[in-house]
């Protein structure tokens, strides 16, 4: 159970400090958006079954591939603060079950130095609990899914690795993710320090979770809805301009369409 025991660890660990020790917060990333309205050649593509992503050539050849399993967990959670008819602000939460996407580790002796990874997220997978406000979310005002079906992140670098934990079954890193992210077609550039990535060989116990060497994946950070062009009446007004995220993914070496039941 100990192996278990040091995954779900991984899976839910604290808050991230709000005040990173050494860098700004991650919530305003410092470059101009560019962009891109539509899916543009490069961006990553589903695999045929949807549970996975294709993982171009290039980038297998660079290490072990994880890929991100299927699940039904809340693989991601976001908070925004909106005003009731009053003016009192209200917080409200939304989540999504649906990420896929892939990471290749880096070296034996610091796989959290990933070489390369990338995740998708249909906005249209977004729910809040009500189903007009999740229409609203997706409007061409909004997110506009009709155009930019996605949720996009696609990882550069992992810098400012630390140990964090470790036991017989596997070991745990902090470190800074560095990015793309893409929203409403606009790409920017985006670091999430105090990000949690933990390595477990596979055993008869980490099956029940996933089959093969298993990756949980944590991280916490802002986002501001006008820095990726999404800006309408009501943003800074009725509803919140920064939203809050929490991701906790498993990624396993065997694919999701290789998992079995």
């Amino acid at each position: 159970m100990h192996v278990l025991a040091l995954l779900f660890a991984v899976a839910a660990l604290q808050p991230a400090p709000s005040q990173p020790v050494t860098k700004e917060p991650e919530k305003t990333p410092e470059t101009k958006p560019v962009a891109s309205p539509e899916p543009k050649a490069g961006q990553p593509v589903r695999a045929a079954s949807g549970k996975s992503l294709t993982v171009p050539a290039d980038h297998s050849k660079l290490g072990t591939v994880y890929h991100t399993l299927v699940s039904d967990a809340k693989q991601i959670t976001f908070s925004s603060v909106v005003k009731d008819p009053l003016g009192k602000e209200v917080k409200f939460d939304g989540h999504s079950s649906s990420v896929v996407g892939y990471a290749v580790a880096g070296p034996a002796d610091n796989p959290a130095a990933l070489k390369a990874g990338a995740w998708l997220v249909a906005v249209k997978s977004l729910d809040t609990g009500n189903k007009l406000r999740d229409k609203h979310i997706a409007a061409d005002d909004w997110l506009g899914a009709a155009k930019n079906p996605d949720l996009v992140f696609v990882l550069r670098e992992v810098k400012d690795i630390k140990p964090h934990k470790e036991s017989p079954s596997g070991k745990s890193y902090l470190g800074t993710l560095v990015g793309t992210m893409t929203v409403h077609g606009v790409a920017k550039e985006l670091s999430i320090p105090d990000s949690t990535l933990g390595f477990i060989k596979g055993t008869d116990a980490t099956a029940k979770i996933g089959k093969g060497d298993l990756l949980a994946l944590r991280c916490k950070y802002k986002v501001k809805l006008s820095d990726f062009g999404v800006t309408n009446e009501q943003i800074g007004k009725g509803v919140a301009d920064e939203i809050e995220i929490d991701q906790s993914l498993i990624l396993a070496t065997i694919a999701p369409e290789d998992q079995g039941k």
